[in-house]
């Protein structure tokens, strides 16, 4: 599938306090080997608010928020516009969503790309991102090589 990465809700007092990197879906409420990365995200992103790529990434992923070095982990905050979207996406709107992210390179290079498979990855997104809103809480991705 890739890279080793989770996507998992915290707050920003609970990722102060991690005192282990490795998989913090284990501890926090999360998807545990989401496969989604940190350029899919971006490409999330622009598809759900019609930001530019590039933009994206220079206004929130440039640097991690945690790094531990070359091989990783580092840690990412989804951007809080990302966020809004996928709580604001609603279930009428996911199979288009979906079908614009399966025909990416971000996907289609993959061995697992399937409508079914993206619009599975995207209702986890969504739905993750709620439970972060109503929790008062962020996404954050937990990724290494």
């Amino acid at each position: 599938m890739g890279v080793p990465a989770d996507l998992f809700i915290a707050s920003e007092c609970e990722l102060t306090i991690l005192h282990e990197i490795g998989s913090p879906v284990s501890k926090l409420d999360g998807i545990a080997d989401s496969g989604v990365d940190l350029v899919m995200l971006c490409t999330l992103e622009e598809i759900l608010t019609g930001t530019s790529w590039e933009t994206v990434f220079d206004a929130h992923y440039v640097c991690p928020l945690k790094d531990d070095g070359p091989e990783g982990p580092w840690v990412y905050g989804i951007s809080q516009s990302l966020q809004d979207a996928l709580v604001r996406l609603q279930s009428s709107e996911m199979p288009a969503c979906a079908a614009s992210w399966a025909d990416t390179d971000d996907w289609t290079v993959r061995e697992d790309c399937s409508l079914p498979v993206v619009l599975e990855t995207l209702k986890q997104l969504s739905a993750l991102a709620l439970r972060a809103e109503e929790q008062g809480k962020r996404v954050f991705l937990w990724t290494a090589m």
